[in-house]
């Protein structure tokens, strides 16, 4: 399988992919810039 992105054998078929995530850091969003947290939705 190695860099594949699918593999079958007699029974099943998989496929998978790679994902990249990114989140705000919301404490300092809200240190930096406490005016914009309220409206943008970081309670």
């Amino acid at each position: 399988m190695k860099d594949s992105e699918a593999a079958v054998s007699d029974s099943f078929r998989v496929t998978w992919a790679g994902v990249e995530t990114g989140c705000l850091d919301t404490k300092r969003l809200k240190a930096e810039r406490p005016g914009v947290n309220g409206a943008a939705g970081f309670d």
